[in-house]
């Protein structure tokens, strides 16, 4: 919900319609969100080792969050009104999966840290 107030805060702010050019300036903010979280996990990879499950789902969500914008940027191809209506579908339940193949992934980084934090020489210190 966050993406879609930005998106009617831009719009009302700049008593826009929307419009291609608009549509294409959300694409670009969604683009920007998928790239941010690309590059945050792949600089801080280093710290997520220790997860071997934290890793493959993060990449899941990743795939899933391509497949999103390939989705949202629907306008371009050029393609009929049924089949802009099930991208739109898709767009919508790939938000949905990947925003909770994430949280599981993040569930499955606390639970390894938790363990190794247990099974660590100097867990009674921390």
């Amino acid at each position: 919900m966050f993406h879609e107030n930005l998106d009617k805060g831009i719009h009302s702010l700049f008593q826009w319609e929307e419009t291609k050019l608009s549509d294409r300036l959300d694409d670009i903010i969604v683009g920007i969100y998928r790239l941010a979280g690309i590059i945050f996990v792949t600089a801080n990879r280093r710290y997520f080792n220790f997860s071997p499950r934290f890793i493959t789902f993060a990449r899941y969500a990743l795939g899933l969050a391509f497949v999103m914008v390939v989705c949202d940027m629907r306008s371009i191809y050029g393609i009929g009104e049924t089949s802009g209506n099930a991208l739109s579908h898709l767009e919508e339940w790939t938000k949905i999966f990947g925003g909770g193949v994430l949280l599981v992934s993040l569930l499955c980084a606390l639970e390894d840290a938790l363990r190794l934090s247990r099974n660590h020489p100097f867990a009674g210190n921390l």
